[in-house]
């Protein structure tokens, strides 16, 4: 079994924040690698199908996120004065921001959706190899 089945085979399992890790590392290997891109359209990994179903799941959990202090985000690593954030307090709940941050589930999403530009949004045939 290819490297690009094994990580299919992981993305497959119960979701979990590793995920994100292992779409990145398919995201590697389809970056300028056209075999890498080839093994992805095999059509009995049945990545594309995969790929759109996990983002429509965490474009629901990011809608429903709440990023800040308190809430294990990324964000709290990386916020400071002057960055755009717009804030308000929850009495009890430490300060929040609704505004994108760098966290787990977002990056994954762009993952995914990197994969699916690179592997499935581009003419199937190998014309373009030669």
């Amino acid at each position: 079994m290819g490297m690009v089945q094994q990580l299919v085979a992981l993305v497959r399992t119960e979701h979990s924040p590793f995920h994100e890790h292992v779409l990145g590392a398919l995201c590697s290997l389809v970056t300028d690698f056209p075999q890498g891109v080839r093994e992805c359209r095999e059509p009995e990994l049945g990545l594309e199908e995969l790929l759109r179903h996990r983002c429509q799941l965490l474009q629901q959990r990011e809608e429903y996120q709440v990023h800040g202090e308190g809430t294990g985000c990324k964000e709290d690593q990386v916020r400071g004065e002057g960055m755009g954030f717009e804030d308000d307090q929850v009495p009890g709940e430490g300060t929040r921001s609704l505004a994108p941050c760098p966290c787990p589930i977002q990056e994954e999403l762009e993952f995914c959706e990197k994969l699916l530009q690179t592997c499935f949004s581009s003419p199937t045939d190998d014309s373009m190899d030669r």
